[in-house]
Parts: C-alpha cells; sequence; structure tokens
C-alpha cells in the first residue's frame, strides 16, 4: 500500500478549516456558508459524513473539498479502489486494485494507523460495512453513494452492508440508527434547475420521534427552499455533538 505520511505546517495561504476543492473545482452557488460550516464542524465532532447524488452530481468533488479542509487538522486515511479523492498533508491513501490486499484487509491496516477519520471513496459494496464498523469503534467516515435522496441513500447503505459482511439486517439498522454513532447525509443533486447541496439530514435512534416502519429516522437541518431559491435552515441538531450550538 502507498503510504503518505507526515505532520508537516499548513500549506501556505490555505488557512485549516476553510472548505475549498483542489484542482480549480469551484463549488460557489454548489455549497451555502451555512452548510459548509455545519459539515466542517460536524467532522471536528466525530460525526460521519455520507454524501449521496447521482452519476456526475459532484459527490467526489464535495468530499474532496472536505477532506481537502480538514485534512489539515486530523489525521485521515483515504481508502479507494481507484484514486479520485486528494492526497493530504498528514494521511495515509490506500488503493485497493494496486495494494494487492482485499478491502476488508485495507480496512485493517487502516485502523492500524490511527486515524482520526477514514474516507472510503465511493460505497459500492465492502466500503458500506467498513464505514458503519469504523464509526462504531471511534473512527468516523466519509463516503459517497449512489442515490437520488437521503433515505434511499440510508436503505442503501443498510442493503449493501448486509451483502457484503454477511451481517443480520436488524444489526446493520442498528449500527446505522444507533445514535451512538452520529451521521449525517448530504444530498447533491438539481435543485431549482442547477446543482447544489440541497439537504441535509441527521440520522436519529431508531424509534426517535415516533418514526417506525422501514425508513430510517431522520431530522432535516438544511432544505431547498423553492420560493426563494436557497438552501436555508430547517432545524437544529439533536444530537450531543451538535446540540445547542449548530
Amino acid at each position: 500500500p502507498a503510504s503518505l505520511p507526515g505532520r508537516g505546517p499548513h500549506p501556505p495561504g490555505t488557512p485549516a478549516g476553510r472548505l475549498r476543492p483542489r484542482g480549480g473545482l469551484g463549488l460557489e452557488g454548489v455549497l451555502v456558508r451555512e452548510a459548509a460550516d455545519l459539515l466542517l464542524e460536524a467532522v471536528r465532532a466525530g460525526v460521519s459524513i455520507l454524501i449521496a447524488g447521482g452519476t456526475g452530481s459532484g459527490k467526489t468533488t464535495l468530499a474532496a473539498a472536505l477532506l481537502a479542509a480538514i485534512g489539515e487538522e486530523k489525521r485521515v486515511v483515504v481508502i479507494e479502489e481507484a484514486s479520485e479523492l486528494p492526497a493530504l498533508p498528514d494521511g495515509v491513501a490506500m488503493e485497493v486494485l494496486r495494494s494487492g490486499l482485499s478491502f476488508v484487509e485495507c480496512v485493517r491496516f487502516a485502523l492500524r494507523q490511527r486515524p482520526d477519520l477514514i474516507a472510503v471513496g465511493e460505497v459500492r459494496g465492502a466500503e458500506a460495512l467498513a464505514l458503519l464498523q469504523g464509526a462504531a469503534t471511534g473512527h468516523p467516515g466519509v463516503g459517497t453513494i449512489h442515490a437520488p435522496e437521503p433515505q434511499v441513500a440510508l436503505k442503501n447503505l443498510g442493503r449493501m452492508a448486509c451483502e457484503a459482511g454477511g451481517a443480520p439486517p436488524a444489526v446493520v439498522r442498528g449500527l446505522i440508527a444507533s445514535g451512538a454513532v452520529p451521521l449525517l447525509v448530504a444530498h447533491i443533486g438539481r435543485y431549482g434547475g442547477r446543482r447544489r447541496v440541497g439537504r441535509i439530514e441527521e440520522v436519529l435512534p431508531l424509534g426517535a420521534g415516533g418514526h417506525s416502519g422501514d425508513r430510517y429516522p431522520t431530522h432535516v437541518l438544511l432544505a431547498y427552499d423553492p420560493d426563494s431559491d436557497e438552501t436555508r435552515r430547517a432545524g437544529w441538531v439533536q444530537g450531543d455533538w451538535g446540540r445547542g450550538s449548530l
């Protein structure tokens, strides 16, 4: 596996905590300031982030921008089938296809690197269970997933985790919505005729708020408002990590 160690100073002109993309890819008009601040503070607080959207929606661009900003503050291990996310100043990058290891073996290696955060690139199969198990052991993660909206993203995450690891659905469902593993889902897609992050939802513990059935209980934090053509605050964080401040 290729590792990129280092604990050097922040690169010139790149203050820590500013959510920005690498490679000249702009997020202007895609991500409002309040959404950027919420995602950054969530990652700092140990919350896992699942970025949902369709093909070409900008999921990887958003994940790369988030990691580039937070990578100056935290040790991040990036595990991908093919390299798409940025190299970070204090991080370890692992490309599964070139490493000769299975994805599960890469995750085990990653956990030995004492990461603050694990990024798994696009969630297609084994990445789903890795993201959940990592978070359950105190290693929050960032990943992208193909889905048209947050609820579908969570169901896809659960299905793939079950298929990849053979875990019972009830166990996986409990990992996703246990309350002990904080998780946000950000959806990027076309809202009002243009690409933007139009919804961020907080996953709540099972049974919260009277939710039942096969839907995951969630709380909307930011949502696109068609009347104003803006993404606006729709609620405040319920979890201990941000209650009363976010």
